[in-house]
């Protein structure tokens, strides 16, 4: 991909390419998290119903651990909807951040080269656009500098 193909867009794509990868992140992280809650959860329910002095111990346990399930099921229905959301946005995985860091340094290489050229061409943008007016214009420059060399005869070179 050339630099100029890079658009705002691209970056902007980018950036949302970024932001759903964290959110799978941190969901997945939640979703494993959990996970381990459910499981210890599971573990606590039989060792705790096995010691329970009543049933309302148990109901209680029972209701955690059906939050927990519906946790999981709703961090595992983001979870899936991220991903269908990145795969649909048409981002490609070889678009990755030390792509775009590169990019950026391609483009501010070639910003300062751009600068350059436009201070080059700056001392031309006061000639004319024809080349016998630019001739004209470069006899008037010079009749008036052998002007000033005859006033000020410490101004010839030699």
């Amino acid at each position: 991909m050339a630099v100029s193909d890079i658009t705002i867009e691209d970056y902007e794509l980018e950036d949302e390419l970024q932001r759903l990868r964290k959110a799978i992140k941190d969901i997945e992280g939640k979703y494993e998290h959990v996970c381990g809650e459910v499981e210890k959860l599971s573990q606590s329910d039989i060792a705790e119903s096995r010691k329970a002095e009543s049933h309302q111990e148990e109901f209680d346990m029972s209701v955690k651990l059906e939050a927990v399930k519906s946790q999981i099921k709703s961090y595992a229905s983001s979870t899936k909807e991220l991903k269908r959301q990145l795969q649909s946005s048409g981002i490609k995985k070889e678009f990755t951040h030390e792509q775009l860091i590169s990019t950026a340094e391609s483009i501010t290489v070639l910003e300062a080269e751009i600068s350059d050229i436009q201070k080059k061409l700056q001392a031309f943008r006061d000639l004319p656009t024809n080349l016998p007016q630019t001739k004209e214009r470069i006899r008037m420059v010079q009749l008036e500098i052998d002007a000033m060399e005859q006033e000020f005869p410490f101004l010839q070179n030699g």
